[in-house]
C-alpha cells in the first residue's frame, strides 16, 4: 500500500462516522474486518512456526509476521466497538463484549509475541508449544472471531475453519506480492488450493448435517442467509476461492497465474466472510474502512521494521 498514513486517516474518518450513525453494522463491520484483513498476518505467523517445526524455509513469510502486532491493537476494536451497539440480553458473562475483546487481545497479542520470537529464531520446541497451544484454544477464538454475531450457533470445526482462513490468505499473500523462489512460490499455490478445499468442505459439511439432519432448532441461522443475494455471494466466494485457483495455476505458468490464483482467493475470502457474519450494506463500507485502517496500519508497521533493520 502506497503512502498508508492518507489511507489510515481517511479509512478511521469513515469508520467514526459509521460508528455514530450505524453502531451495529459498525460492530459486525469490524469484526468482519477484523477476521478477513488480519488472516494473512495471523497466517503468517502461523507459517513462520510451521516452518521452524518441519525445518522448511519459508522466511519469506516475516515480513507479514512483522506486522502482526496490529492484530492486537485490532483486537481493542471488538470489544470497545461491540460496546457502542446494543447487545443481545440474554448473553452470558462468557459472550459479553468486554470478555470477547479481552479474549482477542490476549489471543492476537500472543500470537504476534509468537511471531516475533520465530522471527528471530525461536527453536523448534518453541514452535511446537506455539502450535498446540493455539490447536487448543482455537476453537475458542474462532467462536469469538467467526460467531461473535451468532453464539447460539454452535459449530464443532470453527477452530479449524479459521485456521484455514488464516493459511489461505497468508500463501495468497505471498503468491500476490510474488515473494520467494519458484519452488516456494509453487508450495504456497499448492497449499491455497488445500486450504480453499479444506474450508469449503467444513462450510458445506456443517451446513448439510443441519440441514438436512431434521435440526429446527438450529437451521434458522441458514435460513437467514437463503436469500438470492447471499445465493450469489456464496456462489462467487466458491469460484473466486477455489476454482480459479486451480484453473489460473493449471493454465497459466508462472508468478501470472498464481498472482491471479492469490487475487482470486483473497476476493473469495472477502466474499465468504462476508456471507458467514451476514453483513449488510453500512456493515460492509464499515468493513472497508476498517480493513483499510487495519492494512494501512500493518504497511506502516512493516515499513519502520524495514527501516530500522
Amino acid at each position: 500500500m502506497r503512502r498508508p498514513l492518507p489511507w489510515l486517516a481517511l479509512a478511521t474518518i469513515g469508520f467514526i462516522v459509521l460508528l455514530i450513525v450505524a453502531p451495529t453494522a459498525a460492530a459486525i463491520g469490524w469484526r468482519l474486518a477484523f477476521v478477513t484483513a488480519g488472516a494473512p498476518f495471523a497466517g503468517a505467523v502461523l507459517m513462520l512456526l510451521i516452518a521452524q517445526l518441519v525445518g522448511a524455509r519459508w522466511g519469506w513469510f516475516a515480513p507479514l509476521a512483522a506486522a502482526s502486532p496490529i492484530l492486537a491493537l485490532a483486537a481493542i476494536g471488538i470489544g470497545v466497538v461491540q460496546l457502542a451497539a446494543p447487545a443481545p440480553a440474554h448473553l452470558g458473562l462468557w459472550q459479553q463484549p468486554v470478555a470477547v475483546g479481552i479474549r482477542a487481545v490476549i489471543a492476537a497479542g500472543a500470537l504476534a509475541w509468537a511471531g516475533d520470537r520465530v522471527r528471530r529464531g525461536a527453536s523448534a520446541t518453541f514452535a511446537a508449544i506455539a502450535l498446540t497451544i493455539y490447536a487448543v484454544v482455537a476453537t475458542s477464538i474462532g467462536s469469538d472471531w467467526l460467531l461473535g454475531g451468532s453464539p447460539g450457533h454452535a459449530v464443532s470445526a470453527i477452530g479449524m475453519m479459521l485456521f484455514a482462513e488464516e493459511l489461505g490468505a497468508a500463501c495468497a499473500m505471498v503468491l500476490v506480492l510474488g515473494w520467494g523462489d519458484v519452488r516456494f512460490r509453487r508450495d504456497m499455490g499448492m497449499l491455497l488450493i488445500a486450504a480453499g478445499l479444506g474450508l469449503s468442505y467444513m462450510i458445506f459439511m456443517d451446513f448439510l448435517i443441519l440441514w438436512y439432519g431434521d435440526l429446527p432448532a438450529r437451521i434458522g441461522w441458514y435460513v437467514d442467509r437463503a436469500t438470492p443475494l447471499y445465493d450469489v455471494i456464496v456462489a462467487l466466494a466458491l469460484i473466486c476461492g477455489l476454482f480459479v485457483p486451480i484453473a489460473a495455476q493449471a493454465l497459466i505458468d508462472g508468478a501470472r497465474g498464481q498472482r491471479i490464483a492469490g487475487v482470486s482467493a483473497l476476493v473469495g475470502l472477502v466474499l465468504i466472510d462476508l456471507w458467514w457474519v451476514e453483513a449488510g450494506l453500512l456493515a460492509v463500507l464499515a468493513a472497508i474502512c476498517a480493513g483499510v485502517m487495519m492494512l494501512a496500519a500493518g504497511a506502516l508497521l512493516v515499513e519502520r521494521r524495514r527501516a530500522h533493520g
